[in-house]
């Protein structure tokens, strides 16, 4: 009988395989990799169960999988779209799982270990990008706008870059935005000069605004000012011509 340690145990070599060898190693067996796929999404489901028994190594081996999953779909020869379209909707049930989890969790106060929620968001925010927004209700994402807000600022606000990132090019995903969204982009950029990536951070900001043009959620009259006046400190800023325009 394969017990929980064992099968935990199992999950992570996986993630050791794909982690060293990459995901070509599937080439030769399409189906392994559905089925990994698959039996993930149940470990997920597993992982989540009870808040305070949440073990984050487990759950992190089971969203590192399931992610180089989405790239292995997106960007192999070998995955045909019959297959890339079994694995996304295993990864669709993974993350309605999770995000609904995440929502119910806040909305009955329970308290989620930050590395938890971190993990939500990285995911959902891997998940938005392949174009997850059109698979999941807009009801859910509605409620999940606010937490995905809040681990956006807390990365910028601790210096995680590289988390908070990953949100930029998915916010015209979320549904609801707050009036300080545009000051929180300001940071983003402003935390990181001059030194970093902050000219590849300014890019991925305009973009993100570009995307997000025909919404009036993310700023107000005193958040664009707010923004204007710190984005003062980079001469000739791209993004302080945008705000401008506002």
């Amino acid at each position: 009988m394969l017990t929980d340690a064992m099968r935990i145990a199992v999950f992570r070599l996986a993630k050791e395989v794909v982690e060293t060898l990459g995901t070509n190693w599937f080439a030769e067996d399409v189906g392994l990799l559905l089925l990994l796929v698959h039996l993930v999404v149940v470990q997920t489901r597993m992982c989540l169960d009870e808040p305070t028994t949440i073990n984050p190594e487990s759950l992190a081996v089971c969203f590192h999988i399931l992610e180089s999953a989405i790239r292995c779909a997106e960007e192999s020869s070998f995955v045909d779209d019959s297959s890339a379209t079994q694995i996304a909707k295993s990864v669709r049930e993974a993350a309605l799982y999770s995000i609904q989890y995440w929502v119910e969790a806040k909305e009955q106060n329970e308290c989620l270990p930050s590395e938890v929620e971190l993990m939500i968001y990285r995911f959902t925010c891997c998940f938005l990008a392949i174009g997850g927004a059109q698979m999941l209700p807009e009801s859910l994402l509605q409620k999940c706008s606010v937490h995905m807000l809040h681990v956006f600022e807390q990365s910028i606000s601790s210096g995680d870059f590289t988390t908070a990132c990953l949100l930029l090019p998915n916010l015209h995903d979320l549904p609801r935005l707050a009036d300080n969204t545009i000051t929180l982009i300001t940071d983003l950029v402003l935390s990181q000069y001059p030194h970093l990536q902050w000219k590849q951070t300014v890019d991925e900001a305009v973009a993100s605004l570009e995307n997000l043009k025909s919404r009036v959620d993310f700023y107000s009259k005193k958040t664009v000012k707010e923004a204007c006046l710190k984005l003062k400190a980079i001469p000739d800023c791209e993004l302080g011509e945008l705000l401008s325009n506002l």
